[in-house]
């Protein structure tokens, strides 16, 4: 089998999605869904995509517990080569004014004009560093690209600051690389109606950064394929723009997005269902609106889609040959349908995975290094009722959904096939 091959053991989902933010409730959630998840899966050894947020980060750093966490991790059967330091606090929720508020917005902050955010960098930088298995020498840690556009101005003055961290953190990278062989990089993840939402934008970042840091090999790409449908982009076309830039993908988060046709009579269902389901959850649901072949009119949260000042969308929406609309929200990979409403259907853009899977062909064809691939259905909490009723059981099955995709465009090296029983 090629080098280029994924092994089972290599695939793992991101643990963002399970609720704590301290180090307890994160050892916690290792032990109790990622070791199931890995013995589902009857694997010895099994990759996490570890999120860590900034409570817990600190303590593994100020109580010098790294080395004990790591034997954990080991007697877990877990590897780590991969931290998402995308959320830096809570992501499931959070505590405003003394009580629990959905996280939406405040997911972006700090961005990356805070020195928070450096600071915050620089400890999972340590952190993946001391947690790395010894035989590894690359991983990954994807961050937030810049920050949320409304936030504030961000004109050529924050950009060049954004940089100025940037750079202190790229120089911190080349050192450890220098001493200790390993290089870790940390990978800019696209996110709707964030400052770099798309490639293009993406490419001009990367020039400016290149132009100041001579380090600037260390910060690389994650692409999250949900992110990319909602925005309209193919990801086999953004796969192959940013390998003639020379700007490597480091990790690539597989992620499914709901397409829904918009129909005037469903306006009623989905507003009364769907949409108030999504309002009232943790996290933000940018959509984008599809009207036949012009671009995409985006909307801050489906939730809007049904407000009086919708009236003129659906206005166009009414005139189009074809309408449909792509929510930001992570369903399963699996998944082909949701229901999403009484009576009320709607597709995935589970075909844009499937191209992002095969136009990896090309990916490890090209280059000498294997991206990290992990699940992020980081929303499993909004459809365990309707798809799996236990989490691991679903995460198993996405899992083994990847496994017969990448077998199926002959990357992965998987003797174990007891993984596709788990299959829908």
């Amino acid at each position: 089998m090629s080098d280029s091959a994924w092994l089972s053991s290599e695939l793992g989902y991101c643990t963002n999605v399970h609720s704590g933010e301290t180090l307890q409730d994160i050892k916690q959630n290792l032990a109790t869904y990622s070791v199931r998840v890995r013995q589902l899966r009857h694997l010895e050894q099994m990759e996490v995509g570890l999120w860590l947020p900034d409570q817990a980060a600190k303590t593994l750093l100020c109580d010098s517990q790294l080395t004990e966490f790591k034997r954990e991790l080991e007697s877990l059967g877990l590897q780590i080569r991969s931290l998402n330091g995308f959320p830096y606090g809570g992501f499931h929720q959070q505590q405003l004014d003394g009580k629990l508020q959905p996280v939406k917005r405040e997911v972006y902050q700090p961005d990356w004009c805070d020195e928070r955010r450096l600071i915050y960098s620089s400890n999972l930088l340590h952190i993946l560093n001391a947690l790395m298995p010894d035989d590894c020498d690359f991983a990954s840690i994807s961050t937030l690209p810049l920050g949320d556009k409304q936030s504030r101005t961000w004109d050529q003055h924050a950009l060049l600051h954004t940089i100025e961290q940037l750079k202190q953190l790229t120089l911190q990278c080349a050192t450890l690389h220098n001493l200790t062989g390993k290089r870790i990089v940390f990978a800019i993840e696209m996110e709707p109606g964030c400052v770099l939402e798309h490639s293009d934008e993406l490419l001009r970042f990367f020039k400016l950064l290149k132009k100041y840091d001579e380090n600037a090999r260390y910060v690389t790409v994650c692409l999250d394929i949900c992110h990319l449908a909602v925005s309209g982009e193919s990801p086999h076309e953004v796969i192959s723009k940013l390998q003639k830039a020379g700007i490597e993908i480091s990790k690539v988060q597989l992620s499914n997005a709901i397409e829904l046709e918009l129909q005037k009579n469903w306006q009623v269902s989905l507003a009364s269902g769907f949409a108030a389901q999504m309002q009232a959850s943790p996290w933000l649901h940018q959509t984008s609106v599809f009207l036949d072949k012009f671009k995409p009119i985006s909307v801050a949260d489906f939730s809007l889609l049904f407000t009086e000042q919708s009236e003129r969308l659906w206005q166009q929406v009414d005139r189009a040959t074809h309408a449909f609309a792509r929510v930001h929200c992570h369903v399963p990979l699996f998944a082909e349908h949701v229901v999403i409403a009484e009576g009320v259907s709607s597709g995935t853009t589970q075909t844009q995975l499937i191209e992002a899977l095969r136009a990896l062909t090309t990916l490890s064809a090209q280059q000498s290094y294997k991206p990290i691939l992990e699940i992020e259905t980081y929303s499993w909490s909004l459809f365990l009722e309707q798809f799996a009723g236990d989490l691991c059981h679903g995460i198993t099955t996405e899992l083994a959904w990847v496994e017969l995709q990448l077998k199926v465009a002959q990357l992965s090296d998987s003797p174990n096939d007891s993984v596709l029983e788990s299959q829908p």
